[in-house]
């Protein structure tokens, strides 16, 4: 049976057939141990490469066609990486229309190709399509690997075996293994990745099968070899040592090239992910990512917006630099609590926490942009701390700018910059409610409630608004619990399910670390269910709602939510139990803000209200939010609740 090359065959790959194509020899099918396979086989000089591939159980599989460019001995493919995770709209498009000008015989994926995190059927499908949308316009054919926001509960993962077929796969082609693999088996979200007993013994088998070819490639969602528990993943590392293999991941939006297990360890950035997006130092940066197949191996090249670079990007040394110094704040400021003192004294400590040098120029200004004191030039040994006094003699809010410069040895300079808000606080006091909190939504028990929102940010613009709509709040700790009641005026609902972050809904972020670190606004966004206690909820059709997140946070979170006519009320329920273990004896604070996401328009405007700005904006005033209790009421509530 003759067939043109543009013809579409993933369909039939269940069926057993021959295909003959301008320049393809004839094949035969192959049962090698159980392996079904289509084979394309092409003569090239004296080369006789082949592409086989494994048939499923069903007529549905995870690519899109098998009509490659052509089959030369030392081939190009290429991958892309996380789409979704903060999708920026626009970037996966353009590398689609970027891959067709590159023309690689395939393209593999490691994963996030969707929002995902729902279990709205409705929602996954119109996300599916979209994507599917894009892969119709890419000429190559294109394999599909699942990623955390693509099967995160059994709905998902329904969706995608009727999709797709299977969640891992392999395939050969021009005598180099390629192994898809799933790291979401055990469906337990970012963090969650390993692999479990049954693709385990799959991943066995075909290796046992394949144990001359000439290199093995794995691709995976999650880099599960940093885990502490990715569960079978240790095994098949075992099983790849003593072969030729490439390992490529995502996950963390962050490129980063590791040496291990006698091979080479990618963990790939974004094709249009969320990502602060500060260059290959941070390895931060959209991507198309070249493989070449040569007689000795891969050769890998990242194909960025601007230009192209080598596997050495960065390296793991060069991760490790660049982390050490960005993961940890260089100053902290210990904000005042005396807003009545008319001169203000603070002290900014700076710390070099690299083997390098490193200069810091401070400016300290007004919020309007004038300078109180010139810039204050900082030289700093490696490892070394130098301490500023800084004293301005009003209470109003002032900014404090610091630019970093490291010089490391071999490399550009590394420069960055922090910015923090000063303004004398007040320590927040909890209400004094008659009666133990019913967490129903309910909130008759409540009395007035004594916080309102007071800053509100236009998502579009980035620009600060005046909204009709807001919120009031109140915390009360009672009987070992913390809870919090929020009354909301909103005119107008936006809930189309799917990703919360997405509609409208209420959240409230509790950090309960000692005072000396929550005061600090440091945002580690790969650690904020770790280091924070992150709640959310979405005014959806029912009485009480279920809080987002809740497999992530921990069940014994709780929240409740109803709407009223002007809108909805919220209350939101913690157990001290866990709040109290990030709290150092006798600290008695924790900080806590209040953040409300309102669209209108059916979606076209997105305001996000809060008490305080987010910690996460310069604008946040350090140690805003801070309550203060005392800690033996807190312990003698927690043994009355036991």
């Amino acid at each position: 049976m003759c067939q043109s090359p543009a013809m579409k065959v993933s369909s039939l790959l269940f069926l057993p057939f021959l295909f003959t194509v301008p320049t393809v020899a004839q094949t035969t099918e192959s049962h090698e141990e159980h392996e079904h396979f289509v084979k394309f086989r092409t003569q090239v000089d004296t080369v006789t490469p082949y592409f086989k591939v494994s048939k499923g159980t069903t007529s549905q599989n995870p690519w899109n066609h098998l009509d490659f460019y052509n089959q030369a001995k030392n081939f190009q493919f290429a991958i892309v990486t996380d789409r979704t995770g903060g999708e920026r709209p626009g970037i996966f498009s353009v590398g689609i229309e970027k891959l067709n000008l590159l023309k690689p015989e395939f393209v593999m994926s490691v994963g996030d190709l969707i929002e995902g995190y729902t279990e709205d059927v409705d929602q996954l499908n119109r996300e599916w399509d979209e994507f599917i949308g894009f892969i119709e316009q890419l000429e190559a054919p294109f394999f599909y690997v699942p990623g955390n926001h693509d099967i995160t509960n059994e709905v998902m993962e329904e969706i995608w075996e009727e999709r797709f077929g299977r969640t891992y796969y392999h395939f050969l082609y021009n005598d180099v293994l390629f192994l898809a693999l799933n790291s979401e088996e055990a469906i337990q979200g970012s963090g969650g990745g390993g692999i479990e007993d049954e693709q385990y013994e799959y991943i066995k088998r075909v290796l046992e099968m394949h144990p001359d070819v000439r290199w093995t490639m794995v691709f995976t969602h999650q880099p599960m070899w940093i885990y502490e528990n990715p569960r079978r993943w240790w095994d098949v590392e075992a099983l790849l040592a003593d072969r030729d293999h490439t390992v490529f991941a995502g996950h963390y939006h962050n490129y980063v090239k590791r040496e291990r297990n006698n091979a080479n360890y990618y963990t790939l950035a974004t094709t249009g992910g969320g990502s602060r997006m500060r260059g290959p130092l941070f390895g931060e940066f959209d991507h198309i990512v070249w493989v070449t197949m040569t007689d000795n191996g891969p050769v890998v090249a990242n194909l960025l917006l601007d230009g192209i670079f080598d596997d050495d990007i960065r390296t793991e040394d060069l991760a490790n630099m660049v982390n050490m110094v960005s993961s940890e704040v260089a100053m902290t400021i210990q904000p005042g609590f005396n807003p009545n003192v008319t001169q203000q004294e603070y002290t900014a400590k700076i710390q070099n926490y690299s083997n390098s040098p490193m200069k810091a120029d401070l400016h300290v200004m007004d919020a309007t942009g004038t300078t109180i004191t010139q810039t204050i030039p900082l030289d700093l040994e490696p490892n070394s701390v130098v301490m500023q006094d800084i004293s301005v003699d009003h209470a109003d809010p002032i900014q404090v700018k610091a630019a970093y410069r490291y010089a490391f040895d071999g490399y550009p300079d590394l420069e960055t910059e922090q910015i923090v808000t000063l303004q004398p606080q007040f320590f927040h006091t909890l209400a004094d409610t008659d009666r133990r909190v019913k967490v129903d939504g309910d909130l008759s028990e409540w009395g007035q409630l004594r916080y309102s929102s007071a800053y509100a940010l236009d998502m579009t613009s980035q620009t600060p608004v005046d909204p009709a709509d807001g919120f009031r709040f109140d915390v009360s700790m009672k009987r070992g619990k913390l809870v919090v009641a929020v009354d909301v005026t909103d005119d107008e609902y936006y809930v189309p399910g799917g990703n919360p972050l997405n509609q409208d809904g209420i959240g409230v972020i509790v950090d309960a670390n000692p005072f000396g670190r929550s005061s600090q606004n440091n945002l580690d966004q790969e650690k904020v269910f770790e280091d924070w206690f992150p709640l959310l909820i979405t005014p959806s059709d029912d009485q009480v709602n279920e809080l987002a997140y809740q497999s992530i946070i921990g069940k014994y979170m709780s929240g409740a939510l109803k709407r009223t006519s002007t809108g909805y009320t919220a209350e939101f329920e913690m157990p001290l139990k866990a709040i109290m273990r990030r709290m150092t004896e006798g600290d008695g604070t924790f900080r806590l803000n209040v953040l409300m996401n309102d669209f209108d328009r059916n979606g076209d405007s997105h305001v996000t209200l809060g008490w305080k700005p987010s910690w996460d904006q310069p604008t946040s005033a350090l140690g805003s939010g801070t309550f203060a209790f005392d800690p033996e009421d807190a312990i003698e509530e927690i043994t009355k609740e036991e």
